[in-house]
């Protein structure tokens, strides 16, 4: 029926239960038993935790400096872009105004150089090609001859008063003047009907 094992277990609980015995006889037993109040432990903390909603404060404010980062550097890159636009076009606008008075001389030349045909064509074949050259960099002349005088392309160096033409027009362009993507690079030095 038993086996022995399971004597052996009988036998080793009857022990325990001994031992049980004797060690409440030893407790008093008119004194109460002591209650304990369980110790509450609180998990140690080192110190980079955060609490959870300090988490999502400090989440949202990393967000916020991230954001205004990026708005940051694209700003940076559109200055940079912009600055650089300006530096290219003032070195233009520079070698611009060094080579219109070039091109001033050579047409004086051409016009008192028309008797000799041969060197004639070849000034004329150069101021050609600068003012090409000119247009590729989109430096354009002012076209002003027999239009009304306007004081932000021109300057008026002479009045004069003749028949037939109305006041304020533009009758001789004495230097012409030239533009560079719209702004006025060299004003026109012009004679203006009064």
């Amino acid at each position: 029926m038993y086996k022995n094992e399971d004597i052996d277990n009988l036998e080793q609980w009857q022990d325990l239960n001994e031992d049980y015995d004797e060690i409440n006889k030893d407790n008093d037993s008119s004194s109460e038993p002591e209650i304990l109040e369980p110790e509450i432990l609180e998990p140690e903390r080192d110190s980079s935790y955060v609490e959870p909603e300090d988490q999502d404060d400090e989440l949202e404010k990393m967000k916020d400096q991230f954001i205004r980062l990026q708005a940051d550097f694209q700003n940076y890159k559109r200055r940079a872009e912009k600055d650089r636009i300006n530096y290219m076009n003032m070195g233009l606008e520079k070698l611009a105004q060094d080579i219109l008075p070039v091109v001033d001389n050579f047409e004086r030349a051409i016009d008192s150089a028309e008797n000799h045909d041969s060197f004639y064509d070849g000034i004329v074949l150069i101021e050609r090609s600068l003012v090409e050259v000119l247009n590729k960099f989109e430096i354009k002349e002012i076209d002003c001859l027999n239009k009304p005088f306007d004081p932000n392309f021109e300057h008026a160096v002479l009045l004069s008063e003749e028949e037939g033409v109305e006041s304020g027009l533009v009758t001789e362009v004495l230097q012409k003047g030239y533009t560079i993507d719209g702004k006025v690079l060299r004003p026109a030095m012009v004679k203006v009907s009064k």
